[in-house]
């Protein structure tokens, strides 16, 4: 695999440690300061992080890519692993998917 292959493969892994982990971490630090805050605060977060990786990573925006895409590029990650993790934990804390009536 090619650098540029590498490297899209680490900002997606990232991408996906940081959306996962994001909302309960700030839930943890901030429960008790900004309750009401909680998902903006760890939305900005995860988005941040991973356009800093992304920024690192700018190769996984393309072989010729600036820093400034490749952090626009870690940004959008981000924020579909975001999103991707809160949904994912929404239905478990729910139990939309057990079948149970």
């Amino acid at each position: 695999m090619s650098t540029v292959g590498w490297q899209r493969v680490a900002l997606g892994a990232i991408a996906v440690a940081v959306g996962w982990m994001s909302l309960p971490l700030t839930a943890l630090l901030l429960d008790t300061v900004v309750p009401d805050l909680l998902l903006p605060i760890a939305l900005l977060g995860t988005v941040g992080i991973c356009a800093a990786a992304g920024a690192g990573l700018r190769q996984a925006a393309g072989p010729d890519a600036s820093a400034r895409r490749g952090a626009a590029v870690g940004a959008l990650a981000g924020l579909a692993a975001a999103i991707v993790s809160y949904v994912a934990l929404f239905v478990l804390i729910t139990g939309l998917g057990s079948g149970a009536g």
